[in-house]
């Protein structure tokens, strides 16, 4: 009878499970926050009173053999209410058990299947009066799951907030029951510092309340796994404690949020009302998991935003709350770092990297190679158990510019001359380079520049002019520093005249005007200067011939001039005759320098034909030298007329030199002074998120600073400059519209930021 009355109720009561008594699951201690003390039943069973070993400091679960009861004896128990099961549920590992209780009727009176994690407490005389027909009053004033503080058996601590439990059940009713609606029921109760009773029946412990979750479920197919929340601000019970029935009412009681958590009670009973069963009503239950809900947060470890595609970043996730719930049939929680496209849309996400875990984490990958520019990449991190997105973080790949080693400054070179270039060394940086090549300015001093294609052949105009090396790449262009063309011109041919000698006469190494001369035999340009000036034969008049004399100056060989020897035995005729030679080049150079005089020298040389003529005919007539006597003696008139007239043309020739030499200075005088060689670079202009600035290495020191300042002249921003690196960037993102002004060393640069 004892048995009987003691096990016809059921109480609500509350799980805490601690993780180091689950050894098939050794991580709950570290991702699963406070649990019961107890939330499987695979470990030792007690034999004397059939319930689960306690745990050093107790919070195990009980049943009617260690429950309280007044006005009876200890004597009362019922071995076979509460006991382990090989019945477990899907997925369980191997040697798993579950606990099974069951529902007994003695004397007619159905005696419910009763555990709690606190201790069973029943008046014998109010359980006598449960022989009464079903459906009569019941007093639960006396018949309650409470928690016992005195004795740590029958108190399970339990200082959190969790969101919810999940537990597995089986519910089964006898087969041969007739109760209508009949349900079970799994309550728990995180309550205050105090001696809580399940069924609170006075405003003193519904104050205690912290948490309340409760779930009544009718009989189920097999094994389910509930999810119960727990309520923070409300709870639901009877309105009467001394005369509850099957029907009796109850009422939502508020809770007031002002009391600290201290400990926790679970129930879990074969009917939702106090003796109402029958015979081999059976509920298995394992696995209770405090669930607290996860959270994801992430942080770009790197210190910065912008990368190179192939670079390294930094990325960390930190979760809280319960992942991969270990009674949950799901593969465990996978973690995986998701990059979006450039326009930062995750339809195809590119998964960096993933990691199997429960816990925080990093993760330092590469960014895929060969990216393109953009500042519209996102990262974000996705878990699969329990499922969730994390907030973007927004990166920017750009690329490093290449870098161009220094040109050495060139030698003078000789007008019609190649001149000499080195290609320099580039440094691509990781960007890909898609053309390179020289440049040279279209005037001096004009700050244009077009390629051009080596060998280079330069002329005088080229003199002063910069050139330098361009590289073109994703990164931007990027140019060497410049240097200028020195070019010297091409000095004139030595100044010759005919040397004529008698037949036999004694001849002198020949001569000419010039500096470091070189003779030569012929005009073959690849022919080797002879040791020292020659000295011409005079033998006989076959022995005339021409030598070819050129002049040094500056590094530079001119032209050769050809210096004509006459051997021939009429000396005054061939003197004569060179001097005419002589005057007639004299007037010719002057008609290709001298424009002014174009029409003066016009008529020269319509005379000149005409004294060709007579030089030719002279030189036919040479062996009738008497009979031409006449006629050269006209000639000789004629002659003294060109040279009246060259001495004037001289004169005016004098005189335009003159002025060209004035206007000359004058210009000098008036020059547009040379351009800056380097530049600061700044990019993209106009900028919205971060400026790419290139240095010249002129400006760099170790005290150099950058500063930027607004249009009204305030500074927004310094920074100082490492002296070993041209390139750096600022992120402009958070400044105002408008322009702005660079300011490095004693260049300016002005951008748009928009």
């Amino acid at each position: 009878m004892k048995k009987v009355y003691l096990s016809i109720f059921w109480l609500i009561t509350a799980i805490s499970v601690s993780f180091a008594v689950q050894p098939q699951y050794t991580d709950l201690p570290f991702a699963y926050g406070e649990q019961l003390w107890i939330s499987t039943f695979d470990g030792e069973w007690e034999t004397d009173n059939n319930e689960p070993v306690n745990m050093p400091n107790g919070g195990g679960w009980h049943s009617f053999n260690t429950g309280s009861y007044g006005g009876v004896s200890g004597a009362a128990r019922n071995r076979n209410q509460f006991n382990y099961s090989d019945e477990v549920r899907p997925g369980s590992p191997e040697n798993a058990r579950s606990a099974r209780l069951r529902a007994l009727v003695t004397l007619g009176v159905p005696a419910n299947g009763n555990a709690t994690t606190g201790r069973i407490r029943a008046n014998m005389t109010l359980m006598q009066s449960l022989q009464n027909p079903a459906g009569a009053a019941r007093n639960l004033t006396e018949m309650f799951n409470f928690t016992e503080r005195a004795d740590a058996r029958f108190n399970t601590p339990f200082e959190s907030r969790p969101d919810s439990v999940a537990v597995w059940v089986n519910f089964q009713l006898a087969p041969n029951s007739t109760v209508e609606n009949q349900k079970a029921r799994i309550s728990i109760f995180i309550h205050g510092d105090t001696d809580f009773r399940d069924v609170p029946a006075t405003a003193a412990l519904r104050d205690q309340v912290v948490a309340f979750a409760g779930k009544e479920f009718a009989p189920t197919d097999g094994w389910v796994r509930l999810s119960i929340p727990f309520q923070y601000d409300s709870f639901v019970s009877y309105t009467t404690f001394t005369n509850v029935t099957a029907s009796s009412a109850t009422q939502t009681y508020y809770i007031s949020g002002d009391v600290e958590p201290r400990y926790i009670i679970v129930t879990a009973a074969t009917s939702h009302v106090p003796a109402v069963g029958t015979q081999d009503d059976f509920l298995w239950i394992d696995d209770f998991l405090m669930i607290y809900n996860p959270t994801l947060m992430v942080e770009n470890m790197s210190g910065k935003s912008e990368f190179m595609a192939g670079g390294e970043i930094e990325i960390s996730f930190t979760l809280t709350g319960t992942m991969s719930p270990y009674n949950l049939n799901a593969p465990a929680n996978a973690v995986r770092l998701e990059l979006s496209n450039a326009t930062g849309s995750f339809e195809n996400a590119v998964v960096l990297d993933t990691k199997t875990t429960n816990v925080s984490g990093v993760f330092t990958v590469n960014l895929p190679e060969g990216m393109e520019v953009g500042s519209g990449y996102r990262l974000r991190v996705v878990t699969t158990n329990y499922p969730m997105v994390s907030d973007n973080i927004n990166i920017e790949i750009y690329v490093f510019p290449p870098t161009i080693e220094d040109i050495t400054p060139l030698t003078a070179v000789c007008s019609g001359n190649d001149l000499t270039l080195t290609v320099p060394s580039v440094t691509d940086n990781g960007s890909t380079i898609s053309s390179q090549g020289w440049e040279i300015e279209t005037a001096s001093g004009s700050g244009t520049f077009v390629t051009f294609n080596a060998p280079f052949t330069v002329t005088d105009a080229d003199s002063g002019k910069l050139i330098r090396y361009t590289v073109v790449s994703n990164g931007g262009t990027v140019y060497s520093n410049a240097v200028t063309i020195t070019v010297n011109p091409m000095p004139e041919a030595p100044e010759v005249s005919t040397v004529i000698y008698a037949v036999g006469s004694l001849a002198s190494p020949l001569t000419a005007i010039g500096s470091n001369l070189q003779w030569f035999e012929d005009d073959n340009p690849e022919s080797l200067p002879l040791s020292e000036a020659p000295t011409p034969l005079t033998t006989t008049e076959t022995d005339s011939r021409s030598f070819w004399v050129s002049q040094t100056v500056n590094g530079c060989e001119s032209s050769r001039a050809e210096l004509r020897v006459e051997i021939t035995t009429n000396v005054q005729i061939a003197i004569l005759r060179d001097s005419i030679l002589t005057l007639l080049n004299n007037i010719s150079t002057l008609q290709n320098e001298n424009s002014v005089l174009l029409d003066s020298i016009s008529t020269l040389l319509g005379k000149n034909s005409t004294l060709q003529g007579e030089i030719s005919t002279l030189q036919n007539a040479n062996n009738s030298l008497q009979n031409e006597n006449n006629a050269l003696h006209d000639s000789i008139g004629n002659l003294h007329l060109i040279i009246v007239k060259w001495i004037d043309i001289t004169k005016e020739l004098s005189d335009s030199i003159n002025w060209l030499n004035q206007l000359l200075e004058n210009c000098e005088k008036t020059g547009v002074p040379v351009i800056p060689e380097n530049q600061i670079q700044v990019f993209p202009n106009p900028v919205i998120h971060t400026l790419h600035v290139i240095v010249p290495n002129e400006l760099l020191g170790e005290n150099t600073v950058v500063e930027l300042y607004n249009l009204t002249g305030k500074l927004v921003f310094s920074k100082p400059l490492n002296p070993h690196i041209n390139g750096f960037t600022i992120d402009v993102s958070s400044f105002e519209r408008g322009v702005y002004l660079l300011r490095i060393g004693n260049q300016v640069v002005k951008f748009l930021k928009q």
